[in-house]
Formats: structure tokens, C-alpha cells, sequence
């Protein structure tokens, strides 16, 4: 169970970004930081951040730093095809070696490493 909470975490904590940069497209189409769109989409975000902690300190508790930090590093692929996919930020091809080769790392990590034996 403490891994897929770890997932989720990773995965909100990519929707969490993913939510700051729609709240800076609305500050673009509004005119400014201050707007309703942008105030209730950085609440939402607050929020959601909110959670993640509590959740991320209840992984920390169950599996270990050790074994539970390294998949946060899965933030780092997730996001970039986020942004490509919702707003059509370019990935080039150098880009997309290095997001294969943080995930070789975590491959690396997890099946190298007696944490996670």
C-alpha cells in the first residue's frame, strides 16, 4: 500500500505543477496575478499540496525515505509530457535522452539497491 500512496504523491505532485503553470495562463488571459482564476487555481493547488504532505509523511513512516525518495524523481518525466501534452510545450530530442536517463537512474536505484531488497 505504501508504494502506491508513493505513486500517487508523485503523480499529484505532477498535477500540482502542471495546476501552476494553467494558473499562469490565466494570469496571461486576465491581466493579472490576482484574479479570481488564478487566486482559486493556486488555492486548489495549496491545497492539493496540503494533502500530498500528509500523505508523503505517511509513506516516509511505512516504507522509508530510502526507498520512497527516489520515485519522486518520476516528478521530472511525468511533468514534462504533462506540459507537452495540455499546453504544447516542445520536448526535443536531447530532452527526452535525459528524461530516459532518470529513468534508467530510478531503475538503477531500485533494482541495485538493498534499500529495496
Amino acid at each position: 500500500m505504501g508504494y502506491v500512496v508513493a505513486v500517487l504523491c508523485v503523480i499529484g505532485v505532477g498535477v500540482g505543477q502542471l495546476l501552476l503553470r494553467l494558473g499562469t495562463e490565466f494570469a496571461e488571459r486576465d491581466g493579472g496575478y490576482l484574479t479570481p482564476s488564478v487566486l482559486l487555481t493556486l488555492g486548489g493547488v495549496i491545497g492539493l499540496y496540503g494533502l500530498l504532505f500528509l500523505a508523503w509523511f505517511w509513506v516516509v513512516g511505512n516504507i522509508g525515505l530510502a526507498r520512497a525518495y527516489p520515485m519522486m524523481a518520476l516528478s521530472f518525466v511525468l511533468v514534462p509530457f504533462g506540459s507537452y501534452l495540455f499546453f504544447g510545450e516542445r520536448l526535443g530530442v536531447q530532452y527526452l535522452v535525459g528524461l530516459g536517463l532518470v529513468v534508467a537512474g530510478i531503475l538503477l536505484i531500485i533494482y541495485g539497491s538493498s534499500a529495496y531488497r
